[in-house]
């Protein structure tokens, strides 16, 4: 291609190196030519090296063709230590070659460049302390103790890497091993670091969250036949319980921003819990093809699995809110599906209209803490207009035919006055996100109802 459109500029050089850039051995080239990178390759002001750039590159690929067998030596050594020893003899006697080597080879050279990719393997092992044996594992007679902390010298390398900044002339042969050692310690410290951020914050967890994570695990254990034919939100099963009845939870995305908090209540008081989250499943009735594929996918689920007790969870939008009719279709759809459900359950939990938060709003709320935090009581919505909104909808759950259901309403948790609340005026934490989804602040409002339905249920299955 460069020969053919660059003509008469495409001179000898040129011409070389773009062969040698297509067959990525670029730093080859210049090994060969044994020219120095800076100068470019000049022979003419017309005419310079377009292709010297491509070195790095070339560099870079022959090492992905060489890391394969890497890591098929390192498999064969046994102990995870020996693997550590290799990739660090690895990092230092190549460290060493590249100093004793002329420069201008050794800079091109990937086989003396390779104790730079060794280094991150070594960052690799540091990163994930739990692949090596532990403390307990070890001696306990130390004889010496380390008189630095990690976060002293991850802090001396930050500054390491801060002196590429300063305006002097380095020893590159020095600065490169140093600044490769620095990056390597940097990058092992990351996921130490990370852990121990959560750890210092982990009170501003979900509530839900703060006790015994590990309880709260929930496993992909695949729920029916045609789940792959739609777009999922999650599925499977929370574990094995000891009560004596079982739970599924059906609906939309709001089946995962709320199933972990009410199942937290049921305090692992039942035998399987369920759930199934699908895009335009609502549970109760469909006005689209993809909702039509999950109202069929619920309702098979429902019947293969007979649950103790249904939980219907979903926001309704804009076919719900549309004005009754006579004989209206949608509450006849609704009735059909309850009718179906309670063939096979005991109990049904349906999630009542809950307030629209504004799409996007944990955005305007941002902005507006930033730059107008006088108008911030505005945020909080009406609650005449809030509930005119969602008025119809709930005038449709009043015409439903159910013996066995029972409605939950999250709204009175975000009510103060004549106004639905959408943010903590303490901490300035919004209760709902960009989706219209719950935060764990909004969850942890809705905490005494949830507690109320899960004690319900305990209480009557």
């Amino acid at each position: 291609m460069v020969h053919f459109y660059l003509g008469e500029y495409l001179w000898k050089n040129n011409n070389r190196y773009s062969l040698a850039s297509l067959f990525l051995v670029t730093n080859q080239l210049v090994i060969h030519d044994q020219a120095d990178y800076f100068n470019a390759f000049f022979t003419m002001t017309s005419s310079i090296n377009a292709f010297l750039h491509l070195w790095s590159l070339s560099v870079e690929m022959q090492f992905y063709l060489l890391v394969p067998f890497i890591f098929l030596g390192l498999q064969m050594l046994e102990h995870n230590y020996l693997k550590l020893i290799a990739v660090s003899l690895i990092t230092i006697i190549g460290c060493i070659a590249y100093l004793l080597v002329l420069e201008q080879f050794a800079f091109n050279f990937m086989l003396l460049r390779l104790w730079q990719f060794s280094a991150g393997f070594v960052a690799l092992f540091c990163a994930n302390p739990e692949k090596l044996p532990n403390k307990a594992e070890l001696s306990k007679d130390v004889i010496f103790k380390f008189p630095f902390t990690k976060d002293d010298i991850c802090t001396v390398s930050l500054a390491t890497l801060g002196s590429c900044l300063i305006p002097q002339k380095l020893n590159v042969m020095i600065l490169r091993p140093v600044v490769a050692l620095s990056t390597a310690i940097i990058i092992s410290s990351e996921n130490k670091n990370f852990q121990k951020i959560i750890d210092t914050n982990k009170a501003e967890l979900p509530f839900f969250w703060k006790h015994d994570p590990k309880r709260f695990e929930c496993t992909e254990e695949k729920i029916g036949d045609q789940i792959e034919d739609q777009k999922v939100f999650g599925y499977g099963s929370c574990g094995r319980g000891n009560g004596n009845f079982s739970i599924m939870m059906i609906g939309n995305s709001f089946v995962m921003n709320l199933r972990t908090p009410i199942r937290t209540h049921f305090n692992n008081n039942f035998t399987y819990f369920r759930y199934i989250s699908l895009a335009d499943g609502y549970g109760l009735y469909a006005d689209t093809p993809s909702s039509h594929l999950s109202l069929e996918i619920s309702r098979k689920n429902v019947e293969r699995y007979k649950p103790d007790v249904l939980f219907i969870l979903g926001r309704h939008f804009s076919t719900m809110k549309k004005p009754l009719q006579e004989d209206d279709q949608l509450v006849q759809e609704m009735n059909n599906n309850i009718k179906f459900y309670e063939k096979f359950v005991k109990k049904i939990y349906i999630l009542d209209s809950l307030i629209l938060f504004p799409l996007g709003f944990m955005d305007l709320f941002l902005q507006n803490v930033v730059h107008r935090p006088e108008i911030l009581e505005g945020l909080h919505l009406n609650r005449m207009k809030a509930d005119m909104e969602m008025k119809i909808v709930k005038k449709r759950f009043s015409m439903l035919k159910c013996t066995k259901c029972k409605f939950f309403d999250l709204n009175h948790a975000f009510l103060e006055g004549d106004k639905y609340l959408t943010f903590d005026r303490d901490t300035l934490i919004t209760y709902c996100d960009n989706t219209f989804h719950l935060t764990s602040a909004g969850l942890k409002l809705c905490d005494n109802a949830l507690r109320t339905v899960a004690q319900e249920v305990m209480d009557t299955i």
